[in-house]
């Protein structure tokens, strides 16, 4: 009998291991197995069926067919075919570890050719990548060595292809902790003959763990799988890591990856259009109608992102499924999954239109509804409960070796925590059974009026806030609704961006109107005129001291930062006059001349005729282009604020639209 073994390694390089002695792989430096010992047992010897000294599984391995002139050189390497079996080398390849010298130059030097160049045990080389999955055969001329992509190897290079059993050993850096699984994989030679799964796991309590036994039931293969990853930006800094690649995004019980249901109501647009169509009061939860309605709804998903390097061909094909599951639920957990359409699954989605349209452009079709239960379990699409929901097979259509990958959106519908599990299902007609499961991802969903500080927020403090201050004030003709709305779009944006800080938001009394909002042409001029611009502004001078108490509010050793839009800046300035401090101020469209900040010549505003034209006259309206600095009315000029608010401050921004 003989058994190859293939290493699919946390981090998705794969090695062919044969022979009878020791290689150690290093792994990626930021997985939690750092290293694998795997020693070759038993002997090498292998069917022979036309006895030419060349096992059968090897001829089929390399040629496609048994039968083949142990006396032959195909590759002209100078090493005729039982010498490239006795040597480990490709028979079909000249130079089988690519180092510029033939495997027979190499032998009749004493060297090794399969290894690219002299080294020392112990010593960090590169080989490449042997590609393997599938039963055997393999594909004629593959070689047991490609040049796909490379990988670190310490030690002796494999000798032989073929092993009877393997032992391997896990090595894991000092102080680590945890469980690692993994899924051992028996494909047998002939077709007729089953796979057979096994889920192995050590609980670390040493730097390497006991023996781990591998032996050959029948002719065939095994593919020790580190199993698939389910993994959040829970970091926020733009770019999903995998628990094998580094801790940066690893989430825990006491640290979940907090996100907000999506629970608003950003109503449906066209592409290209204005993004502003919330919708206050809500009329219909956004997750309760199974759509990506826009851009701005958008703004409500987070990314999901799924790794199955060495389980991709048995997915595609149906030997196994994966699902998702909570367990160790506080609430009522549940999500919607939707295939990221961006390439690599970045977060394009949030800040590219053309990218958000792609989202949400086919609506009512199935690349825009959300994923189903393949098992059937659940109903309108929700991942919820203690059942697994059984993701499509479909959805992994498309992965390889190289891009194994698949990148989803969710929205969070209903409030609770848990840990979302990753599961491997195996599919017996219609019933699925849970044979093992990957590292996985902790999730809390909750209303987002308890991340944030504002007028009827329960807000709560997240492990690993970080120690920066955001008081955020609306602008004019705003309702109570309405500016909830425009705080929460705000923290939203900032979220998204990696903010980890504070966010305060205030409510002040502006006056407001939005009863002729429907009529068109003059409605939002009638509701400006009811909301009344002049005596908001009286009411927003009188407010700055909800500003400063805000600030001051924040707790000891927090950056002090405030951002105001339109006529919020007023109340800001108001805040600036009874002595605010503040390390940064952002202005947003500030309804405040540069003048009242900065008195130099240079930026006093002349009149000038208006732009539009009415009724064929084209009016000059001072009052809504230029400060009134040089009006003859003392009481006039004193409006334009000029130098009120000059000194230094702190650091302003202005951010304005031309």
């Amino acid at each position: 009998m003989f058994l190859l073994v293939t290493f699919v390694l946390p981090f998705g390089w794969v090695s062919s291991m044969s022979a009878q002695n020791s290689t150690v792989f290093q792994v990626n430096s930021g997985s939690q197995v750092r290293a694998i010992e795997v020693i070759h047992k038993g002997p090498t010897t292998a069917v022979d069926s036309d006895m030419n000294g060349l096992p059968d599984a090897w001829e089929l391995l390399y040629f496609g067919r048994i039968g083949v002139d142990p006396g032959a050189d195909q590759d002209g390497d100078g090493l005729v075919n039982i010498l490239e079996w006795q040597h480990g080398t490709n028979p079909t390849m000249e130079d089988s570890d690519s180092d510029g010298v033939s495997d027979g130059q190499e032998i009749a030097l004493g060297s090794d050719p399969m290894k690219p160049g002299p080294v020392a045990v112990g010593q960090t080389t590169w080989l490449t990548r042997f590609h393997y999955s599938g039963n055997p055969p393999m594909p004629s001329g593959s070689g047991p060595w490609t040049t796909e992509a490379p990988f670190a190897f310490l030690g002796d290079s494999p000798v032989g292809p073929y092993s009877t059993s393997a032992e391997f050993h896990l090595l894991v850096p000092p102080g680590a902790t945890g469980v690692v699984r993994w899924l051992e994989v028996f494909y047998p030679q002939w077709e007729f003959d089953s796979e057979q799964y096994t889920v192995r796991e050590w609980s670390i309590t040493a730097e390497k763990s006991p023996p781990f036994i591998l032996n050959a039931p029948a002719d065939g293969s095994v593919e020790v799988v580190f199993l698939p990853e389910l993994a959040v930006d829970a970091n926020r800094d733009g770019i999903i890591k995998l628990p094998s690649e580094d801790a940066t995004d690893t989430t825990s019980a006491a640290n979940p990856y907090r996100f907000w249901l999506n629970d608003d109501d950003d109503g449906t647009e066209s592409f290209g259009s204005s993004d502003d169509s919330d919708r206050v009061p809500v009329q219909q939860a956004d997750w309760t109608n199974h759509l990506i309605d826009c851009a701005r709804d958008l703004e409500d998903f987070a990314r999901l992102q799924i790794y199955t390097a060495g389980l991709n061909d048995a997915l595609k094909n149906g030997d196994l499924h994966l699902g998702l599951k909570w367990t160790a639920v506080t609430g009522t957990p549940a999500i919607k999954l939707y295939k990221h359409v961006e390439a690599g699954g970045g977060t394009g989605y949030l800040t590219d239109q053309a990218i958000a349209h792609r989202e949400y452009a086919q609506r009512g079709v199935a690349n825009n509804l959300p994923l189903n239960d393949a098992s059937g379990q659940h109903s309108d699409y929700l991942v919820e409960g203690a059942a697994t929901f059984v993701l499509p097979p479909d959805l992994f259509a498309d992965i390889t070796e190289t891009q194994p990958k698949t990148h989803l959106l969710f929205e969070g519908c209903k409030a609770g925590k848990g840990y979302l599990k990753l599961v491997i299902l195996k599919k017996d007609d219609a019933n699925y059974t849970e044979i093992g499961e990957g590292p996985s991802v902790w999730v809390e969903l909750r209303s987002i009026k308890s991340m944030y500080q504002g007028p009827g927020t329960t807000f709560e403090q997240p492990a690993g806030e970080t120690a920066q201050g955001i008081i955020f004030v609306h602008g004019w003709n705003m309702s109570p609704e309405g500016s909830v709305s425009f705080a929460e779009t705000m923290f939203k944006r900032l979220w998204h961006r990696g903010f980890k800080g504070r966010y305060v938001s205030l409510r002040w009394n502006t006056n407001y109107s939005d009863a002729f909002d429907h009529l068109p042409v003059i409605g939002a001029a009638v509701d400006g005129y009811l909301a009344d611009y002049n005596g908001s502004e009286r009411v927003a001078w009188q407010s700055g001291a909800i500003v400063k108490a805000a600030v001051d509010g924040l707790p000891f050793g927090y950056s002090r930062n405030i951002v105001a839009h339109s006529m919020g800046n007023i109340i800001a300035g108001s805040a600036l006059l009874a002595g605010v401090t503040f390390d940064n101020y952002v202005l947003m469209q500030a309804a405040v001349p540069a003048s009242c900040y900065d008195d130099r010549a240079l930026l006093q505003q002349a009149e000038r005729p208006s732009p539009h034209t009415y009724l064929g006259f084209r009016p000059t309206f001072w009052e809504v282009d230029a400060s009134p600095d040089d009006d003859p009315v003392p009481e006039t000029r004193a409006l334009s604020y000029r130098g009120r608010l000059g000194g230094d401050r702190g650091n302003l921004v202005s951010f304005y639209l031309p």
